[in-house]
């Protein structure tokens, strides 16, 4: 009976230790407490909830995973790569709402501009169709002269240049992010 009683307990302790290990939960979704990004095991620093305030609806939640929190456009963290960021879509988003969102972000946004953004933001609604809410998972891979974006783990492209990749964190670290509450929760990091 020993012996089955210590088989039983390797069993139990093996199968714990295959279950993913859950960094944070932010409106029932279960965030990873580390993903591979750029070849680099990072662990989830911080993550927050995009939400429509009016109607109080629940657009997205936002995870990032980098070696640091990024406490703001500032600080010298924010050019440590890689770093990702990945959203999971809580509505379903029709393929013109997307690029409308896109494009409007980066507009109001972001807090830096080059030759080729209109250019890169093209690229990038091309990388999309529309979102399932069930299936909206977008990581947003930022490297040292790169930005590679998947789409619910399919590589859907590339934006050469560290460019892009500057202006996608302005995006929720500048003046006017999606929500102030999104960018302060990003700030103050995983608690």
């Amino acid at each position: 009976m020993g012996r089955i009683t210590l088989s039983f307990r390797k069993a139990v302790l093996v199968f714990i230790l295959t279950l993913p290990a859950y960094g944070a939960v932010v409106e029932g979704v279960k965030l990873k407490d580390t993903i591979t990004c750029g070849g680099v095991e990072l662990p989830l620093v911080a993550a927050g909830l995009r939400g429509a305030t009016i109607f109080n609806i629940r657009v997205y939640v936002l995870a990032m995973y980098a070696p640091t929190v990024v406490t703001s456009l500032t600080d010298p963290n924010i050019e440590k790569r890689p770093m990702c960021f990945e959203v999971h879509y809580l509505r379903d988003v029709e393929k013109k709402k997307v690029d409308e969102a896109w494009e409007f972000q980066f507009k109001e946004s972001s807090e830096y501009s080059y030759p080729k953004l209109k250019d890169d933001i093209k690229a990038l609604q091309k990388f999309f169709g529309e979102i399932k809410a069930d299936k909206g998972i977008h990581l947003f891979e930022l490297l040292e002269n790169s930005t590679k974006v998947y789409e619910t783990g399919v590589y859907k492209g590339e934006i050469p240049g560290k460019e892009f990749g500057k202006n996608f964190i302005s995006v929720f670290y500048g003046k006017n992010p999606p929500t102030k509450e999104l960018r302060e929760a990003l700030m103050k990091g995983k608690k």
